[in-house]
């Protein structure tokens, strides 16, 4: 879609990412190539039988609308091309966007949420002592429902698959599930 010009038809706005270079430590790829290959890690953790993911796979199979959480995840840095405060910037075009294709309000409001909160589940992850009370609830209230849980949860999962080799870890994976789960039981 993206070779043949569709997506950029289809989402102008991806245009503004299109071989924009990420200068940072962390990204191995430009910003939309970084976002399809968080779309193929999704499909293919879906695709995927092996036990090691089941539990991230079993979260797929919970979420309510998936094409949901796929535009989400074509829209999670869009506001990459917008310049410094990408996740504003872009969760103020997945807005415009969720109207301009006619989404309904708890619908969009979902695409929102996962693109104004795509980094925060990783952050809080990795950054924060999760034997702290305070912060799987506050994460949950944040988040709000089972659906967004899970489907933030599989987007944090794609982003970081997508970053680089070797990004994604094991130890990594242990830390979002561990939120994941203090995350579910509030």
């Amino acid at each position: 879609m993206h070779e043949v010009g569709f997506l950029g038809r289809y989402l102008p706005e991806f245009g503004r990412i299109s071989l924009l270079i990420q200068h940072d430590l962390y990204h191995h790829y430009t910003v939309d190539e970084h976002t399809l290959k968080a779309v193929e890690a999704l499909d293919e953790l879906h695709a995927g039988r092996g036990k090691q993911r089941a539990h991230l796979r079993s979260a797929f199979d919970e979420v309510e609308d998936p094409a949901l959480l796929y535009l989400a995840i074509l829209l999670h840095d869009i506001g990459k091309g917008r310049g410094s405060g990408h996740i504003p910037r872009g969760a103020a075009i997945a807005e415009r966007i969720s109207r301009r294709l006619q989404l309904g309000a708890e619908a969009a409001a979902k695409v929102v949420l996962l693109v104004k909160h795509h980094v925060t589940m990783a952050h809080l992850a990795q950054r924060r002592d999760l034997n702290e009370p305070r912060v799987a609830a506050d994460f949950a209230a944040e988040v709000e429902t089972l659906d967004g849980l899970n489907m933030l949860l599989l987007l944090t999962y794609a982003d970081l698959n997508a970053v680089g080799p070797g990004v994604w870890s094991e130890w990594k994976g242990a830390l979002l599930r561990e939120l994941y789960q203090r995350a579910r039981a509030h």
